[in-house]
């Protein structure tokens, strides 16, 4: 049986795919900006800065790994950009 919860997440994934070009889009967009204004970096770094490609450094291991952005939605993307870089205009997606 499906509880409140559950529908909740459903409804909130549906909404997310149904911004998802939207949301590509102005990943595309706040991507291609960020390389014109900074064309020493490379295309890797950018993804990294922007907080696109997530880095962490496991101390024990000594090693830095990558998280696996796969199954992030493209519009938590554009919130992961907003919470890491302030300075970065994004436009509101979940309102068009």
């Amino acid at each position: 049986m499906i509880n409140l919860s559950d529908m909740e997440k459903i409804k909130d994934l549906e909404f997310k795919i149904s911004k998802r070009t939207l949301a590509n889009k102005e990943l595309l967009r706040i991507l291609d900006f960020y390389l014109d204004s900074n064309p020493q970096l490379r295309f890797g770094q950018a993804l990294v800065n922007l907080g696109i490609i997530q880095q962490e450094m496991d101390r024990d291991k000594g090693i830095l790994s990558t998280k696996d952005p796969y199954y992030v939605e493209p519009i938590d993307m554009l919130d992961l950009i907003k919470q890491r870089n302030p300075h970065v205009q994004i436009n509101d997606i979940r309102n068009l």
